[in-house]
């Protein structure tokens, strides 16, 4: 499946400023130590985003685990941002149970 983006509301811890729709804007993938980190843009809306409007904060996101060859890294970055380990209620992931958008092929 490939994503568009997450939708989720959060806040700016600086400016207060709203967000609602996530994308990964760049990404590293670092194979000898098996570390992912995405680096994530915040947008008001979806709309905003597809207007090519500037992002209104940005927050890293480090997984701990790399992407298999055979599947598209930047899908599997939000299929992983998305997810919450089970029995971690203390997780500081803020995109967990958050929903995923699908991309208009």
């Amino acid at each position: 499946m490939i994503y568009a983006g997450i939708q989720h509301d959060a806040t700016d811890q600086t400016t207060g400023a709203p967000a609602a729709f996530h994308v990964v804007g760049t990404y590293t993938v670092d194979l000898r130590s098996k570390l992912t980190i995405a680096v994530i843009l915040a947008f008001f809306n979806q709309d905003t985003y597809t207007a090519k409007k500037n992002p209104l904060f940005q927050t890293t996101a480090t997984i701990k685990a790399v992407p298999p060859r055979e599947m598209d890294p930047v899908s599997w970055i939000y299929e992983h941002l998305v997810q919450t380990a089970e029995g971690d209620a203390n997780s500081n992931n803020i995109f967990a149970n958050a929903v995923l958008i699908d991309a208009e092929v």
